[in-house]
């Protein structure tokens, strides 16, 4: 492809997906225009807001986020895109600095003449380099980059069977298929623990139970709930997916949909100043909290009352997973006993046992003080 041909496929390709995301993100963002990339852009990189939520080293993408990704598959891919890139640069010296035009090493399987995923290969290094610029990463920014991976290293193990023997070659195929069912387990079992890691969003949703129950599913509230949730509540899963209500925002105003009674009328407090939470405690109903994070106090004549608490991850409990260790005969019998009758409450047992939890999140209820 020439570069003017590049550059109209890429201005062409911006426009339309600027298009594209400016209609549909204003409609549900309920805003007159709005496109989140172009604003993520200047509040992250151009301003720089996004080193707030902390900073790493240039080099955290290559040696922290891309083996952690592949974690579950013992670092197989990268391993294997290391072997690929190695080739790749051994083609590019035979192709550029000598007369030869067919690459001693070829790797590149799904080639359609152009080096597909050569290609493909230094573009997502280049992307990783670009990403690496900003202080603030996340492995979010790079999972786009996952299938790539994958498909470079499955090129680059296709031509290691084609150099080896019968029998390494069935060697290494049933390699590859317990290494995937060790990397179902191990995605699972890493599941579980993350499942246990987002105890704000199980606070929000107990108390909106909690108000559900107490106001029923056919209230008409005539003034609203005020809830906070603070920082750790709202960095540990609460969002706008565990808010109910069927009220929408309009700038300061709270106002029905299709003229209809407002329902549950609940506004959703996320200040994290904390003078500017002394000043503002008094309209709040309830607090959820995260961990030990600073609760304001009401004015005289009000408390906080703890209405509830939940568990969150707090650890491994290395001593039951040793101990299971040590009698694999057992636990295999057990494990076996549990799905030929279809009772999984043993197994169901031991992975919760296996996580060390501690109170993460509270529920807080601002009532007046009793007098004795």
């Amino acid at each position: 492809m020439k570069f003017r041909e590049a550059v109209v496929s890429v201005a062409t390709s911006l426009l339309l997906s600027g298009f594209l995301s400016a209609r549909i993100d204003s409609y549900f963002w309920n805003v007159e225009i709005t496109i989140p990339e172009f604003e993520s852009f200047i509040f992250n990189i151009l301003k720089g807001n996004s080193s707030e939520w902390g900073v790493e080293p240039f080099h955290a993408y290559f040696t922290r986020y891309l083996p952690k990704l592949f974690a579950s598959q013992f670092e197989l891919t990268p391993i294997l895109t290391l072997l690929f890139t190695v080739f790749s640069l051994l083609n590019a010296k035979k192709l550029y600095l000598s007369s030869h035009k067919k690459p001693d090493y070829n790797v590149d399987y799904v080639n359609y003449g152009v080096g597909t995923l050569t290609t493909l290969l230094w573009s997502s290094y280049l992307y990783m380099l670009v990403l690496s610029v900003n202080g603030h990463k996340e492995w979010r920014f790079m999972v786009y980059l996952v299938p790539i991976f994958c498909c470079i290293a499955a090129s680059a193990f296709e031509w290691v069977l084609s150099k080896v023997g019968k029998f390494i070659r069935k060697l290494l195929l049933l390699s590859i298929c317990l290494l995937f069912l060790g990397s179902l387990l191990f995605s699972f079992v890493f599941g579980l623990i993350s499942s246990w890691n987002y105890t704000g969003g199980d606070a929000a949703q107990k108390l909106n139970l909690r108000l559900i129950d107490m106001y029923g599913p056919n209230a008409n509230m005539i003034k609203p709930i005020v809830v906070h949730w603070d920082v750790g509540t709202c960095m540990n899963g609460a969002s706008l997916f565990t808010q109910i209500g069927d009220n929408k925002a309009s700038q300061d105003q709270w106002v029905s949909m299709d003229d209809q009674p407002v329902k549950y009328w609940i506004i959703y407090d996320k200040t994290e100043d904390t003078d500017a939470l002394a000043q503002i405690v008094d309209d709040f109903d309830y607090w959820v909290q995260y961990d030990d994070e600073p609760l304001a106090q009401p004015s005289d004549g009000y408390e906080w009352i703890l209405v509830d608490m939940l568990e969150g991850y707090d650890g491994i409990n290395t001593q039951l997973v040793i101990s299971l260790l040590k009698n694999p005969g057992q636990v295999f019998a057990q494990l076996f006993h549990s799905i030929e009758s279809k009772n999984f409450t043993w197994i169901q047992n031991v992975l919760d046992n296996c996580i060390k939890k501690k109170v993460r999140g509270k529920i807080w209820e601002r009532a007046k003080i009793q007098s004795l």
